[in-house]
């Protein structure tokens, strides 16, 4: 579990019994990648787990980089399609080894200064295939299959069924021969091809890869063992080399000891690195909230403050079907910094806020009943029963006006008719001071914009027209719930 790996520090989880901890730690997650791209978010994390990582990780994180930075040029909002895409491309495992073994399938796309072929006496053919099939285009599918049979039972079948069998021969033969044009084609310098001595009663060059060699190089007085039949090009290119460009080679002085530093690209001014621009809502109102994780960077005690409360209202379903214990809700609260305030007096503040009239109202289901219309969207009024489901800290992704907005809302209600949903009702906490009632004006006026992109999120994610969702601004100290609806 990431709680129990090297990953724990660099993503801020140590409980993961914890749902709150866990919601924090997912949402913190999906932020940066939405903001910072996949490739510099797998940096970051590479980054923090360096000690950890043995050669082979480190070559392999640092691919998943650069996987990462390939995927941030064609933007999708679920991680899982990145999960997708890396289980769908293949990366070469890389080695700083100066040899490596491997088959000539894994060699595909890369290169080397030696390539060494030295079995080259496999059957063209290689195994007999379960069945024999041909089809009157390469690219159309078979018009005729058969079960693999011996040349001696082949004879016995029509001509129509045998040329069925040499067609897929000369497959196997044609892919074999690609397979050994890509072994031909890795080496930058040498290619070096080791074949077997030829048989004392060979008549015929055998129908493998090195008979295939030999054919083309006319060889056909068999050679001695252990000579050089054939030699292309220098067998000394490496002399050539200067010093710096020698496998193994190490360079004395400033140009080796001051490697390069590598160059990287002036951060664009809205932190966005691929695909659209993105906002945040509640950036309208500039106030940063503050994670309760253990592990979090200095908060101011209005940040604080501010975090604590919305901690608590995200426990609460319906104050009619009850609430958390106080050490319940003191329990939500991981990060030391919490100390720094009276927790005892924010909570009786909490509670003096939940015992308002109109949040204990707001928080209550018959809020939302018949005999309660006025409270409904107008479109709503006539429902007899309406279905109520509650989501708290409900966090969306949209795209409006050309540009991906992203937030969370404090409390969402989504009402329906039977299995249909109907409307929706939006609800923002805030913990600001408020003074008098031109104060409590400023403040609906404040964050009235942060609540129309919430409504117009909400239309766009649910389907739902503007008359069929409310927004609701909670000032939690005077106890004040205020409509702004567009």
């Amino acid at each position: 579990h990431v709680a129990s790996s090297p990953l724990a520090g660099a993503v801020e989880l140590r409980d993961w019994t914890n749902p709150g901890a866990v919601a924090t730690v997912s949402a913190a997650f999906r932020r940066e990648l939405l903001q910072r791209g996949y490739g510099r978010t797998v940096e970051r994390l590479m980054d923090e787990v360096s000690s950890d990582l043995s050669r082979r990780d480190e070559r392999r994180m640092h691919q998943l980089v650069d996987l990462g930075c390939d995927y941030d040029a064609q933007p999708s909002l679920r991680p899982c399609d990145f999960i997708r895409f890396v289980e769908r491309t293949r990366v070469s495992n890389t080695s700083a080894d100066h040899v490596r073994v491997m088959t000539i399938h894994k060699a595909k796309g890369l290169q080397f200064d030696i390539v060494v072929l030295p079995e080259l006496d496999q059957n063209l053919i290689g195994r007999p295939p379960s069945s024999a099939w041909d089809s009157p285009q390469p690219a159309d599918p078979p018009d005729r299959i058969c079960v693999w049979r011996n040349r001696k039972l082949q004879q016995a079948l029509p001509q129509k069924w045998r040329s069925v069998f040499d067609a897929t021969r000369r497959r196997l033969v044609e892919e074999s021969v690609s397979l050994l044009y890509v072994a031909l084609t890795r080496a930058i310098h040498t290619v070096h091809m080791i074949v077997a001595p030829p048989a004392e009663n060979e008549k015929q060059f055998p129908k493998t890869a090195a008979g295939l060699i030999r054919a083309a190089l006319d060889l056909t007085t068999p050679p001695a063992p252990e000579t050089s039949v054939a030699i292309s090009g220098r067998a000394d290119w490496f002399k050539q080399l200067e010093p710096a460009d020698r496998p193994g080679c190490v360079v004395r002085g400033n140009a080796a000891e001051q490697p390069q530093k590598p160059v990287r690209l002036a951060p664009m001014p809205d932190e966005r690195r691929r695909g659209l621009r993105r906002s945040v809502p509640s950036t309208a109102k500039k106030r940063k909230a503050c994670s309760l994780s253990p592990a979090t960077p200095e908060c101011s005690v209005a940040a604080i403050y501010g975090t604590m409360i919305h901690r608590w209202f995200e426990q609460i379903t319906w104050l009619d079907e009850g609430i958390p214990t106080d050490d319940e809700f003191r329990d939500t609260l991981l990060n030391p910094a919490v100390n720094r305030l009276d927790i005892d007096a924010v909570l009786a503040e909490f509670h003096q806020a939940i015992e308002s009239n109109a949040i204990r109202a707001l928080l209550s289901r018959s809020y939302y009943a018949a005999d309660n219309p006025a409270k409904l969207p107008a479109s709503l009024r006539q429902l007899a029963q309406p279905a109520l489901t509650t989501c708290n800290e409900r966090p969306f992704v949209v795209r409006l006006d050309g540009e991906i907005v992203q937030g969370t809302v404090d409390r969402l209600v989504m009402i329906s008719d039977g299995d249909r949903l109907v409307g929706a009702d939006i609800i923002d906490f805030k913990t600001d001071q408020i003074g008098d009632e031109n104060s409590l004006r400023q403040k609906q006026e404040d964050y009235g914009t942060q609540l129309r992109l919430y409504h117009r999120a909400a239309a766009s994610m649910f389907g739902l027209a503007d008359q069929d969702i409310t927004t609701r601004l909670v000032l939690t100290r005077p106890g004040v719930v205020l409509d702004v609806n567009e």
